[in-house]
């Protein structure tokens, strides 16, 4: 598909509404070890890379260059990095939802990249843990699909008010809990994820989520079944993707790239998975997950090999000619 540029007007309603974080990112390269930085020193950097990040953002921007038709919840404030976002938003034919801006400043991170590969990320989370459902335009809320990335505070009992309007309205939820959501407990999540068609994360994290210490990805995949869910994917790195639907366990190792940057693999992957579910709806389920788990490995690998997190991630056609689709 080729590339669009600009807003796109909507008459219907949306594939996919993204609901997450929105975040300026800052890569700092220097050309030496972190702990050779010294107290109080002034260090010269090799280079300096400003980009979009925000689990929000990227998969709406990824879905967007799938083909479908998207539009993003998250929280902003009224400054220069709201504007870059805003911006690069459009161009990528994104919806922006929410009605106002935060008096919170921007998300904002510093990734600080050294010699040896060694790293350092710094992360102010600002205007993203303050969306409050009374700026939600509800009547644009119309949807097949929410993604749920990454929330907290007033951010994510706006996402628990959403999930209960999904549930009223037929909408399906994809939720990518992070680390530390699921290490508040089953209970703090319960609001959510009981609403949830599909639900994501890495293996550390399902082992957290359901405080087990098993090595099985299968008994993983089948406790987080229990809690509601219909599918549930659990991503081990090198070891591959694992998905179980209730009734068959799925699995696919990833092919080996040179990886740049790993920041955004897991976006890449949902984002992907979750437009494999949609082009693959009427297929029967063996093939509608495994085309959705080519499609997200394949969307990884991709964005792995750039800097940032956005930057690999495919079009339609290309992602096509790679799956096979």
């Amino acid at each position: 598909m080729a590339k669009k540029s600009g807003k796109r007007k909507h008459g219907g309603k949306y594939d996919v509404i993204s609901v997450g974080s929105a975040t300026v990112d800052c890569f700092v390269s220097i050309p030496f070890d972190l702990d050779q930085i010294k107290h109080g020193s002034k260090s010269l950097i090799n280079e300096i890379k400003l980009l979009t990040g925000g689990g929000g953002t990227n998969v709406a921007v990824g879905l967007s260059r799938l083909g479908l038709r998207t539009g993003i919840v998250c929280e902003v404030g009224d400054d220069l990095s709201a504007h870059i976002i805003k911006n690069e938003l459009a161009k990528e034919g994104v919806d922006f939802l929410v009605k106002q801006h935060s008096r919170h400043q921007t998300a904002y991170s510093v990734i600080i990249e050294a010699k040896g590969k060694d790293r350092a990320i710094l992360t102010y989370k600002g205007a993203s843990s303050f969306l409050h459902k009374d700026e939600l335009p509800k009547d644009r809320l119309r949807a097949g699909w929410f993604y749920f990335g990454s929330l907290m505070g007033a951010s994510f009992e706006t996402m628990k008010y959403l999930a209960g309007f999904a549930k009223r309205n037929d909408i399906k939820i994809y939720f990518n809990p992070s680390s530390y959501m699921v290490e508040q407990g089953q209970g703090f999540l319960k609001g959510v994820v009981s609403a949830t068609d599909v639900i994501a994360m890495n293996k550390e994290e399902a082992q957290i989520l359901l405080k087990s210490r098993s090595k099985s990805t299968d008994e993983l995949l089948k406790g987080l079944h229990r809690l509601g869910p219909g599918i549930c994917v659990i991503t081990d790195g090198s070891k591959g993707v694992h998905v179980y639907d209730g009734h068959r366990f799925y699995s696919r190792k990833p092919r080996k790239v040179k990886a740049v940057d790993t920041t955004g693999a897991g976006d890449a992957f949902g984002t992907g998975f979750l437009a494999g579910l949609i082009m693959k709806k009427d297929a029967p389920p063996e093939k509608m997950i495994m085309f959705a788990i080519r499609l997200g490995m394949a969307d990884a690998e991709s964005v792995i090999m750039y800097t940032g997190t956005k930057a690999g991630l495919l079009r339609r056609k290309e992602a096509l000619k790679r799956v096979g689709g």
